[in-house]
């Protein structure tokens, strides 16, 4: 056992395969070097860093090969790092940690540990699902899954119960006939979704149908879930229930929070519901968000925010997305450009505006081209979180945007 504190080294013995430290800060980031390989021979130091998630003791392994990542589920409580990038495209069909659950509520054969994909690329990875199956209080940060393709439910996850998913991002596609996120599937009592961004095509013939996640469910008793800073830049395309960040939100009792987000992508429902942050929603919080691109239905409920609303909040949130229909009409009520005013059921709007040279419904504030591209006409918006696009070169189409979320971000 080794005592280390914050400014100090600790040395291991040659042929030392295992030890353990204490006096570590939980938060904290701490470096070293690995001078021996896993036979014991000599060779030159290689840096490494860990950050201590949680309290937790466990086992920390490092991963650089496709095998080594499969090899996850058998350790689902260890902290796993990636040591490069991965390629999976020569790798046998997938099979996805922590499949063995057998249901929502099968916590111990869930993946409950800690992957920090340290920026590294994870490449080609192809199977019905995406790398996880199933996380229950479980870290995933700074994984980068590129090029994935899969049948079922999401790139990065399926189910993440009470779980912190951050600085993570997908590409790729998910085709097939289930819900479907970008990121996860579903999101369920609780947990953050934080700095993540999917620029995936998701075509499913299911409902709920998120750019990062598919639904947002709870249980009584459940903390508040929490999707911050996220974005979503490719296509979503689903039966019912499609929203930008998110298909079908279900809170009770602590409303969802979304904030800091951004889509720029197009959403597309066959039967009806789609929204540009969220198809169906209830008791969600949406604060400095914005939506630009397509979202259209074959049936009603189509909003340039959310398409069916029950008690949500809007907050210092604009659309400038195209609202459209191909069986109904803006005056019909049943489309509109933050929220259809025949769904608008016990919510509120705070500073609110939508892009059009007209009222289009009593759910906003509406503004003309020219005023949209100038943020002093957003009443409400705080310049330390928005920023004003640069008109001779624009990176957000001439309008507003986040400025801890820019579009174009190296992610």
């Amino acid at each position: 056992m080794i005592s280390w504190g914050a400014g100090q080294q600790a040395t291991v013995a040659a042929g030392t395969s295992s030890y353990s430290l204490t006096g570590l800060t939980t938060g904290s980031e701490y470096s070293f070097a690995v001078a021996y390989d896993a036979a014991g021979h000599a060779s030159a130091p290689t840096s490494r860093s860990i950050t201590l998630y949680d309290a937790t003791l466990r086992t920390v392994r490092y991963v650089s090969s496709p095998a080594e990542l499969a090899a996850m589920q058998n350790d689902l409580d260890a902290y796993y790092l990636l040591a490069g990038d991965i390629d999976m495209s020569e790798y046998d069909t997938w099979s996805p940690v922590g499949v063995n659950a057998t249901s929502d509520d099968d916590y111990a054969r869930q993946f409950s540990g800690i992957l920090d994909g340290k920026g590294f690329i994870i490449s080609g990875l192809h199977g019905e699902r995406g790398l996880f199956a199933y996380i229950h209080q479980a870290v995933v940060v700074n994984v980068a899954l590129e090029n994935a393709t899969v049948s079922k439910y999401s790139i990065l996850c399926g189910v993440a119960t009470a779980s912190v998913i951050r600085d993570c991002r997908t590409s790729g596609t998910v085709v097939g006939s289930t819900p479907g996120g970008g990121i996860v599937m579903s999101m369920r009592n609780g947990g953050t979704i934080e700095n993540c961004h999917s620029s995936a095509a998701i075509t499913t013939t299911g409902r709920w149908v998120g750019g990062i996640v598919g639904w947002v469910y709870y249980v009584d008793g459940a903390a508040t879930g929490v999707i911050r800073n996220c974005s979503f830049t490719g296509s979503l395309s689903g039966k019912g229930q499609v929203g930008g960040i998110a298909g079908y939100i279900q809170s009770t009792a602590n409303p969802t929070v979304i904030e800091g987000c951004f889509v720029s992508g197009s959403g597309y429902a066959s039967q009806a519901i789609a929204g540009g942050i969220a198809g169906e929603a209830y008791y969600v919080t949406i604060t400095d968000c914005y939506t630009a691109g397509t979202v259209r239905s074959n049936g009603q409920s189509v909003g340039g925010i959310i398409a069916t609303s029950g008690y949500n909040a809007l907050i210092r949130c604009y659309s400038s997305a195209q609202t459209t229909s191909n069986l109904y009409s803006m005056e019909d009520g049943v489309i509109g450009p933050l929220c259809p005013s025949d769904t608008w059921n016990e919510s509120t709007d705070t500073y609110c505006y939508y892009l059009s040279d007209a009222v289009l419904g009593t759910i906003g504030t509406y503004l003309t081209d020219t005023r949209m591209r100038d943020l002093a006409n957003f009443t409400g918006f705080s310049s330390d979180v928005w920023a004003e696009d640069d008109q001779s070169d624009p990176i957000n189409g001439g309008y507003p945007y986040l400025k801890a979320n820019a579009p174009g971000t190296a992610r």
